[in-house]
């Protein structure tokens, strides 16, 4: 064989094996094994490829199939699905996904008393009213969560390392108590699989869970919007990554990371590669840019919140805060006006926290300004002044404040009677 010949099949088998050696498809990670979609919607689904690589997803029946746009992102548009507790599996390229059930997602969101999990940890959380109990029957399958990390960062983020799984004693233990009660409740009544979204972080305020979007939309949050240019014009002096190299590294770290098992370290949550421009706690939208914009416009119901404890100082302004955060959910998830239920925040004495020698009027100001966010459409408040401990800001009786909730979710979502 000739040397040119030799050159000729060499040049040619690299060239083969470039085309064959393209990028794997990848789903964003929040669709995973045991995961949960939601029932009579459309459901988008989205990840990345090469660009202009077309991705063929097929799910119950359906077969769907886009190109990678020039950036590598793609997303497809499921059809409404039916009711499902029989295990699917879907495929997007040669990914496959199994385990799949199909009924109603709620995303579950807010500070502390919305993060508490069932069981036990340490002195901050002392577990709900008697969780040996409540533990023992926690074996329901038909029942996912879905914990979303710690992180709060001055861009969006475009992946979240996070998993699916099945309710069990192990893992309700340490999920949302207020987001299991809800979801026990819910599956009983509904027979259909529940999808819960842990999304909370204890001592957070509402600001940083509130996109631009919703502050844009409200008005009157001058200060915000000037904090959130100045970010803005930080990142762009500075001498950090690109936004797409970062993007990258986001998104390989989220496709190699392994499961955490529910554990004091699963409730913590181990977020992904800071950006550079990690926006601090209290920072407008580090929160929602973090924990939120991953995850959002994963299909959902509606949403589910227990804040405020850390706005006690707000008063009135604590509606209009509200305001901003629902208008700017909505906007970003596309959805429309979707459900947005929440608790009153917690009796207290609030005596030193978060304000240095509160004054006893604030919680009824707060718990007003809560009320008045009742004028905001398709939300509703569950009232928690006869659950409350005044030396407990995290009260135990977490199962009366879920399934409240899930009984307006019942009556005011799904039409059910009292």
């Amino acid at each position: 064989m000739g040397i040119k010949y030799r050159a000729f099949i060499l040049s040619a088998m690299v060239l083969a094996m470039a085309l064959v050696v393209r990028a794997e498809v990848r789903l964003a990670r929040v669709f995973g094994d045991g995961m949960v979609l939601q029932r009579e919607m459309p459901v988008p689904v989205w990840g990345w490829a090469d660009p202009g690589e077309e991705v063929r997803l097929e799910f119950a029946g359906q077969v769907k199939t886009v190109k990678a746009g020039a950036d590598g992102k793609w997303r497809i548009r499921l059809e409404p699905l039916k009711a499902s507790s029989t295990p699917a599996r879907m495929t997007a390229g040669t990914v496959a996904i199994k385990d799949v059930l199909v009924g109603e997602v709620w995303f579950c969101s807010g500070q502390s008393n919305m993060e508490m999990p069932v069981g036990k940890y340490d002195k901050t959380y002392r577990g709900v009213d008697h969780f040996e109990e409540e533990l023992a029957g926690a074996d329901l399958p038909r029942i996912r969560f879905l914990q979303i990390p710690h992180s709060s960062e001055g861009l969006p983020v475009p992946d979240v390392n996070a998993h699916w799984l099945p309710c069990t004693p192990q893992s309700a233990y340490w999920s949302s108590a207020v987001a299991f009660f809800f979801g026990r409740k819910l599956q009983k009544e509904l027979d259909v699989p529940v999808g819960l979204i842990n999304c909370a972080w204890g001592g957070s305020g509402i600001v940083p869970w509130t996109p631009r979007s919703g502050l844009e939309a409200v008005g009157g949050f001058e200060t915000e919007l000037a904090q959130l240019d100045k970010n803005d014009k930080l990142y762009a002096g500075s001498q950090h990554p690109s936004r797409e190299q970062w993007e990258k590294t986001i998104r390989e770290t989220a496709a190699t990371t392994r499961p955490v098992a529910p554990s004091a370290q699963w409730l913590e949550r181990p977020s992904l590669p800071a950006s550079g421009h990690k926006g601090k706690y209290p920072a407008p939208g580090g929160l929602y840019n973090a924990m939120v914009a991953p995850v959002a416009p994963f299909a959902i119901r509606g949403v589910l919140w227990y804040q405020g404890e850390t706005n006690l100082a707000d008063g009135t302004l604590y509606t209009r805060r509200m305001e901003a955060l629902i208008a700017g959910w909505r906007q970003e998830w596309g959805q429309g006006p979707f459900p947005f239920y929440y608790a009153q925040i917690a009796p207290f004495t609030y005596k030193d926290w978060p304000v240095k020698n509160a004054t006893p009027e604030l919680l009824p100001q707060l718990w007003e300004a809560q009320r008045a966010a009742l004028a905001i459409a398709n939300t509703g408040m569950v009232a928690t002044e006869d659950l409350g401990d005044l030396q407990n800001i995290h009260p135990r009786h977490k199962r009366e404040v879920g399934e409240r909730l899930a009984e307006m979710a019942l009556c005011k979502t799904y039409g059910r009677s009292r």
